[in-house]
């Protein structure tokens, strides 16, 4: 599946939430996602624009592979994912085939749809919490377009958690 997707840092979720359900936005998501990241110990995938990711959510454990295709304003990428049935098997098969977590947080994301375009607040938790809240919107390059101009969001940006880290990391 490919992914098309922005994000838009200094943002007031309060404001924009009335902004989304004005425009007809439901809200479908708000709950806690516990997330493990994956790499060979040389950074083989980071190097390769890549990731591999294990998460929980709501019970719910998914393997992702991500690799990023394009990256200017919003970030274009293929992504991969597959329900798995046990979160701490997963681990060891990683493991054995090489892997190490290079990352382990938590975060709260609260999701809102309208039609195909979908807008996710970020807040990291935990040993990242210094990361401010962000809002990223996945969609057409259109439809990201068009509502970032509806919200009065400005300089959408192709971040990964890694640029996050970067740039509020004292």
């Amino acid at each position: 599946m490919k992914e098309i997707e922005a994000k838009f840092l200094n943002i007031n979720r309060k404001e924009l939430e009335k902004k989304l359900r004005k425009l007809g936005a439901k809200k479908i998501f708000d709950s806690l996602i516990e997330i493990k990241q994956f790499d060979y110990p040389n950074k083989a995938l980071r190097k390769n624009k890549s990731f591999i990711r294990l998460r929980k959510i709501n019970g719910k454990k998914e393997l992702t592979f991500k690799r990023i295709l394009f990256a200017k304003g919003a970030k274009t990428a293929r992504e991969l994912n597959i329900e798995v049935s046990s979160f701490s098997e997963t681990i060891e098969i990683l493991k054995v085939l090489g892997l190490k977590e290079f990352l382990v947080g938590k975060k709260r994301r609260i999701r809102y749809k309208i039609k195909g375009t979908q807008f996710e607040f970020d807040k990291y938790l935990g040993k990242h919490k210094y990361i401010p809240e962000f809002l990223e919107i996945e969609g057409t390059p259109a439809a990201i377009k068009k509502y970032q101009v509806l919200l009065g969001v400005k300089n959408p940006k192709p971040y990964s958690f890694y640029d996050l880290v970067k740039i509020y990391k004292k």
